[in-house]
């Protein structure tokens, strides 16, 4: 677990993950306001997407295309994939999920993971976001 004091800490977190790239696939969890889009715009960001990064939650996917190796790897794109308002994993299916998640130039973080648990490979890492004891404190735990 991570303690991450303020958006600073929350922001190494995320360019530390960024940087080492220990899979492509992202799973964050936790209640809203937890950190997950924040820490999702720093990752993004650390891949080097350019232009505003935004929240995708009433679109519920986002795609930024990847123009620089990382990790030795030549990823296209990065998807960010918000599940709030998913009812179903159909619903998910149905905007192509299958497609991206299987695609390995694809790397994917999907807020509100647990929604849709039962299409993520054993090989997603889980992120789980918590309200710390004050106002700007977050409990990063990754599994």
């Amino acid at each position: 677990m991570t303690n991450s004091k303020d958006i600073f800490n929350t922001r190494e977190v995320a360019e530390d993950l960024a940087s080492r790239l220990p899979c492509r696939i992202f799973a964050l969890i936790g209640d809203l306001g937890a950190g997950k889009t924040t820490f999702s715009q720093f990752f993004l960001r650390a891949l080097k997407v350019k232009g505003r990064i935004t929240s995708p939650t009433f679109t519920i996917i986002k795609n930024y295309k990847l123009n620089s190796p990382i990790g030795g790897q030549n990823y296209a794109s990065a998807y960010h994939i918000d599940c709030y308002r998913i009812k179903n994993p159909e619903e998910l299916l149905a905007l192509g999920f299958k497609e991206i998640l299987d695609n390995p130039k694809n790397i994917l973080l999907i807020e509100w993971a647990d929604k849709i648990k039962e299409l993520l490979p054993k090989s997603a890492l889980w992120i789980e976001f918590e309200h710390g004891k004050d106002k700007n404190e977050r409990n990063i735990i990754i599994d």
